[in-house]
C-alpha cells in the first residue's frame, strides 16, 4: 500500500476485474472526466519500478503519485483530486522499466 502522507493518494493493490485499454499492461484510467477521484488500474507481468505522475498539457510535471518497486500482478491506484487540479486538462503518465503509458484526463 502507498500513501503520500498528505491524504490525497493511496494504492490499494490487487485490483480485480481490470478491463485495460493497453493489452499488455491492462492500463486503464477512469473516469477520464473526474470531479473528485481518479482510478488507475494496471497489471504487471514482472516485479519492476513504477512511477505514476501528473503533467500539465505543456509537459510540466505537477505531481508524482507513486514511485516504488511493485510486485507483479494487478494494482489499483486511487487519486483524490480535491480542489488542487480543479478545471484542468492533465496527462497521467505511468513509467515502467520498458514502456511509458499516458492518458489524458479532465478534472472538473
Amino acid at each position: 500500500h502507498y500513501n503520500s502522507g498528505n491524504g490525497k493518494v493511496y494504492c490499494t493493490g490487487n485490483a480485480t476485474g481490470v478491463n485495460g485499454m493497453n493489452q499488455e499492461y491492462h492500463f486503464k484510467v477512469y473516469p477520464t472526466v473526474a470531479t473528485s477521484q481518479l482510478n488507475v488500474s494496471f497489471d504487471l507481468e514482472i516485479t519492476q519500478p513504477v512511477e505514476i505522475s501528473i503533467y500539465d498539457v505543456a509537459g510540466r510535471k505537477l505531481s508524482v503519485l507513486l514511485k516504488e518497486r511493485l510486485n507483479k500482478g494487478p494494482h489499483n491506484l486511487v487519486f483524490n483530486t480535491g480542489s488542487l487540479y480543479k478545471n484542468s486538462v492533465l496527462l497521467l503518465q505511468m513509467k515502467l522499466s520498458d514502456k511509458v503509458l499516458t492518458e489524458k484526463i479532465v478534472i472538473r
